[in-house]
């Protein structure tokens, strides 16, 4: 890693270690031009070993190990630019090599970094590529989910993510007539089938909020009175009465990030069309899509001063649901809970930027917990439409698990004596129960939700596991690993008034979600399936 001594001088540069991994070469070729004064020899093929290792170590990288991901990106790049006349070359083989026959036996989190760092490379070359990789690569892309797929859309939406405009990505990312340009941003699912009443309530409430910045309390009132209440009890079809009041107070909040989409999918289609100044000239008259707008700024802005709003439209739905109050409101509040996530993805269309801020906020705030969150990304008999969702129950957690241990007062006192603390006569420890009551349900609720999800799927891949099933049992293995690296940080961290609890004292404390009970908890679920067995021996290998 570069690091900056006291004296201000850098060492580690990622163009002083690319110099050094090139010297490899003189290695081999025993012909350094630097002693020597001769010209450097021609390539021998090392070129191939530097291209495989470097990314064989960016894609088994983690943001916590030695070699970061995003400096052993900028070794290779400039690796690329120092040596234009072989590396280039390699790489191109070296990555459709890569695509072609290694790809989809990638975990997840390997091929996210495979996604991460092509991004890098194609943001910092000027999108150079070879086209008749992208035509090769397309057919993928529009085919049903498979992992080579996954690579190139995940790769694009990083990229899009340091654009500040999508027309920038037709014209200069992708080359021309590339079919890509159709997947960039998907289109906006037709609500006509709405009931038009709830067309008009979300319709209202947007101008409530958005035109008149009405006080919330106001709205409230409008939203769980009677006027509302009698128009809904007029509806036929009871199925889309469902916290129909909670999603039209969502997506009415959303409504700057809706615009924001509407307009990028407008500049990619004008684009295409080659209506390129039409595209600016609508993009200027619309006020999401300005640069002086940060449209997640404004969203969460919103979300906090309409979170009173938000609550009392998740309560009043749930009075409509018939579930008394001492049996469950807790569990089907959630899943009201859910139903409100999943309309902010909904509308948001699954951008990482828009989702990720938006949920933290709504965590933040205490509108939605760890446990809603999971069951809208895992609900039974509903398709996994968002992509890498153990990222999202992560954050979720993460989030939680900070709340809970800053809001808890009571710490444990322990003896000097005991094997636990590292000094101290009588000291305090993390508060254990707290974030015990907080993390085993979550850990059992997951584990509980993808071996439904793994049931549903049953044995229909004989050949081996499908991508659902792979990211199923893979996205969980990784919320099961990071949360429990979290919990442990919390409970040996040192703070001002705290001692730090030893590892190996840590660990006994969270046995009742360690992996033999999680691979217990799947054992009891029946009917086995080859990925619920694949799961088994994973738990069990995690001691």
């Amino acid at each position: 890693e570069t690091i900056v001594t006291d004296t201000g001088v850098s060492r580690g540069e990622a163009k002083d270690t690319a110099q050094q991994v090139w010297s490899i070469c003189h290695v081999v070729t025993k012909n350094d031009p630097v002693t020597t004064g001769q010209p450097e020899a021609p390539p021998t093929g090392i070129e191939y070993v530097l291209v495989e290792t470097l990314l064989s170590l960016i894609l088994q990288a983690s943001s916590d190990s030695f070699l970061r991901p995003l400096y052993l990106s900028r070794v290779l790049l400039e690796l690329v630019r120092s040596q234009p006349a072989v590396m280039p070359q390699a790489l191109a083989i070296g990555v459709s090599n890569l695509f072609q026959f290694y790809l989809p036996t990638l975990v997840p989190s390997a091929r996210d970094n495979f996604s991460r760092w092509f991004a890098f490379h194609l943001t910092n070359t000027d999108y150079q590529w070879p086209k008749a990789y992208w035509d090769h690569w397309a057919s993928y892309v529009v085919a049903s989910q498979n992992s080579r797929g996954d690579f190139v859309r995940y790769s694009l939406e990083v990229v899009a993510e340091n654009l500040s405009s999508m027309e920038t990505m037709v014209t200069t990312c992708l080359p021309p007539g590339c079919v890509l340009v159709n997947n960039i941003r998907q289109s906006s699912v037709n609500d006509a089938q709405r009931e038009d009443f709830l067309l008009s309530l979300e319709k209202d409430t947007k101008e409530r909020v958005w035109d008149r910045n009405e006080d919330p309390d106001l709205i409230v009132d409008y939203i769980t009175g009677d006027e509302v209440s009698e128009a809904l009890a007029s509806i036929s079809d009871k199925s889309a009465l469902a916290w129909c009041r909670t999603r039209a107070i969502i997506r009415s909040l959303m409504q700057h990030v809706e615009k924001h989409i509407e307009v990028e999918e407008k500049q990619i289609s004008s684009t295409v069309a080659g209506e390129k100044d039409g595209s600016n000239m609508e993009a200027e008259n619309n006020p999401s899509s300005t640069s002086s707008e940060d449209v997640l700024a404004v969203t969460t802005d919103a979300i906090l001063r309409y979170q009173s709003l938000i609550i009392a439209s998740l309560k009043k739905d749930l009075e409509n649901t018939g579930v008394k109050v001492e049996n469950g409101e807790d569990n089907e509040l959630r899943r009201g809970c859910a139903c409100l996530l999943e309309n902010m993805a909904f509308v948001a269309q699954n951008s990482r930027i828009f989702m990720e801020g938006c949920l933290t906020c709504l965590l933040d705030n205490d509108v939605v917990n760890t446990s809603s969150v999971i069951i809208w990304l895992l609900d039974q008999g509903k398709v996994l439409r968002v992509g890498h969702w153990w990222d999202y129950a992560i954050l979720s957690f993460r989030v939680e698990l900070n709340k809970v241990i800053q809001s808890s007062d009571v710490n444990m006192v322990v003896d000097r004596e005991g094997d636990a603390m590292e000094g101290g006569a009588s000291e305090t420890m993390p508060p254990v129960k707290s974030i015990n009551d907080f993390a085993a349900p979550l850990f059992r609720l997951a584990t509980e939700k993808v071996l439904i999800r793994l049931s549903d799927i049953g044995e229909r891949h004989h050949k081996g596991l499908s991508p659902i099933e792979v990211d199923l049992i893979e996205g969980l293995k990784l919320f099961v690993m990071t949360a429990t690296v979290m919990v442990l940080e919390a409970l040996t961290e040192t703070e001002e008034h705290s001692t730090k609890m030893k590892t190996k004292m840590a660990m006994k404390y969270i046995t009742e979600y360690s992996g033999p009970i999680l691979a217990g908890i799947c054992r009891e679920h029946t009917p086995a399936t080859k990925g619920i067995n694949s799961l088994i021996s994973i738990f069990e290998a995690m001691h």
